[in-house]
């Protein structure tokens, strides 16, 4: 279930000439081209605003020459089926899509001509080798324009000393404008600040679940090990001492998909099998299955998802479409796409919370700002989960909530808008209401006056 922050709205509508996204993937492959998506909606203004204006200038249109470029109305199919997997909740919602069907980037909300221009040149940086960027480097270290390109690309895969010391070069490099020397010295000084915000964040987490591996949440573990530049070793034995303490099997099944999402296949293979012996089951013969696949064995996986199949007929288009991905041995479970993408979008917030002002230098005080706007996000995270728990009988067969609400002078919760699906009832709105309304939040110093959104799930997934 999918909800939009703008509303409740639900259009209905016949498919268009898009493709799939499985289609899409292989189209953009096939090319040698990143795919990049456009979500919309018919009812969506800022959407009509973006193709017209912006979609229609020229440059764009020359631009879009180097990517495989699908537009999606998220209200109908295929285009809801892409939504939901990508965890699109908003419109226009612009994702990257890599090889694998993962999330490469995202942007949510209006791109005027210039940030679009740029989304599509981080695209084109998302297909380029690694290799190919640095010795690129080494051939034309002294070239700004060079220098700067490798910066970004450094950044967008996370390569954070690499992208420090390219942006510190350009930001030196007397050849460069005057504009790119500023905005390179800015660069440097936020990515310096999210990496030390990162590791104390990560670092925080994976104390917790070392100190109590039995009642770490998902969120935690998430945040300490899908993304996170933990080193692998590290992740395996988290996850070792996590299943070790956990014996309740519905919780060991969700905690394997984050082990594969984290990476940890050895420790998720070993995990699944055991909980299978526990229960044996058509969703655990899936998840089992899917750890398999994950380890690049198909004709095992594809044995235990046939099992499965027999055994659980009310699975079965789900089934159904696990037992195509692994015939084809290619793509990640949705659960797997979901969690990095959810983990992602988390350090996406922090960053966007600590992006600079334009053409402004960061005051002493910021540092402090940021840090406490860090805080009052984790709070809300902590809230939403607790929200989560209390009110799991009320929420039937719903997945999410959004609840939006400002604060009063005291920073407790007023205004308070509670969205749901349909299926919801009347007892789960009040119930978000009434624990929203009993909790105190932490300000936001970066965002004073933003009204709050809350994401509440009820799938024990974070």
């Amino acid at each position: 279930m999918r909800i939009v922050l703008v509303g409740l709205v639900v259009l209905m509508g016949t498919s268009h000439a898009e493709p799939a996204l499985d289609d899409a993937v292989k189209q953009a492959a096939t090319a040698n081209k990143p795919l990049l998506i456009e979500f919309s909606a018919a009812w969506c203004g800022p959407c009509k605003v973006f193709d017209k204006d912006v979609l229609g200038d020229a440059t764009v249109q020359a631009a879009l020459n180097d990517v495989v470029f699908v537009h999606y109305d998220a209200d109908i199919t295929p285009g809801y089926e892409a939504a939901t997997r990508l965890d699109v909740e908003g419109y226009p919602t612009f994702v990257v899509v890599d090889k694998r069907g993962g999330i490469g980037t995202k942007a949510v909300g209006m791109l005027d001509r210039t940030r679009f221009l740029d989304f599509i040149h981080d695209a084109k940086n998302h297909l380029v080798d690694e290799a190919a960027v640095r010795a690129k480097v080494r051939a034309h270290g002294g070239d700004p324009a060079i220098r700067l390109e490798a910066a970004r690309w450094f950044e967008s895969h996370h390569l954070t000393s690499d992208a420090v010391g390219s942006y510190e070069a350009v930001s030196k490099n007397r050849l460069a404008t005057d504009a790119d020397r500023a905005l390179a010295a800015k660069a440097a000084e936020h990515l310096r600040r999210l990496d030390a915000w990162h590791r104390d964040l990560v670092n925080d987490k994976i104390a917790a679940i070392k100190a109590d591996p039995l009642n770490a949440t998902t969120e935690d573990i998430a945040i300490a090990t899908v993304g996170s530049d933990l080193p692998m070793a590290d992740v395996q034995k988290l996850y070792a001492l996590i299943f070790k303490a956990t014996t309740n099997d519905t919780r060991v099944n969700e905690l394997v998909y984050l082990a594969l999402a984290a990476g940890a296949k050895d420790e998720a293979l070993a995990a699944a099998q055991a909980n299978l012996a526990v229960a044996h089951s058509p969703e655990y013969l899936d998840t089992l299955a899917e750890c398999f696949h994950a380890a690049g064995d198909s004709a095992e996986a594809l044995r235990l998802e046939d099992e499965a199949m027999q055994s659980g007929a009310y699975l079965g288009q789900t089934l159904a479409l696990s037992r195509a991905r692994f015939a084809a041995g290619t793509g990640d479970s949705d659960e797997v796409i979901v969690l990095r993408a959810r983990t992602a979008a988390l350090w996406k917030q922090l960053e966007a919370a600590d992006r600079l002002p334009s053409g402004k230098a960061m005051p002493p005080a910021m540092n402090q700002q940021m840090a406490t706007t860090r805080k009052a996000f984790e709070a809300e995270r902590k809230l939403a989960e607790s929200i989560a728990t209390t009110c799991a009988k009320e929420a039937g067969k719903s997945e999410l909530a959004y609840a939006r609400f400002d604060l009063d002078p005291k920073n407790v919760p007023t205004q308070i808008d509670v969205l749901v699906d349909d299926s919801a009832t009347g007892k789960l709105r009040t119930c978000i209401k009434r624990e929203l309304g009993a909790a105190t939040l932490l300000p936001r110093p970066a965002y004073p006056k933003s009204k709050r959104e809350l994401r509440i799930s009820f799938t024990k997934r974070p």
